[in-house]
């Protein structure tokens, strides 16, 4: 999925390529894909409803793009509201203080959903 996703490659990857294709970095143990739609979006934050997952219960979710974690995230499509995409995440929510009260994610990626077919 690059350039969406970075490429990971570690030692335990490698070696397991000995043996088998490789196809999800061993990084990435414990990340699901969340398919959401974009709700709002400005240069501040993205914010997100997650449509089919069970990893989250909350109605929305914030990429606060002003963040340290969200300097990972490469955004190579121009996303607009009303967008569908898939959320590379963990279940976890990033402690940062913004001012909503909106749970703060930190995907290790996001992907418009024309290009995954789950």
């Amino acid at each position: 999925m690059f350039p969406y996703e970075s490429i990971q490659i570690t030692s335990q990857d490698w070696q397991r390529s000995l043996m088998e294709d490789v196809e999800i970095s061993s990084q990435k143990e414990g990340y699901s894909r969340v398919l959401a739609q974009i709700v709002e979006i400005n240069d501040q934050r993205i914010l997100f409803r997650p449509l089919e997952n069970n990893l989250y219960t909350d109605e929305q979710l914030c990429l606060c793009l002003e963040s340290n974690y969200a300097k990972d995230v490469h955004l190579a499509y121009q996303f607009q509201k009303g967008d569908e995409v898939y959320l590379t995440l963990n279940g976890k929510y990033v402690l940062h203080d913004d001012g909503d009260n909106i749970n703060d994610i930190a995907p290790l990626s996001i992907i418009s959903t024309q290009y995954i077919n789950e």
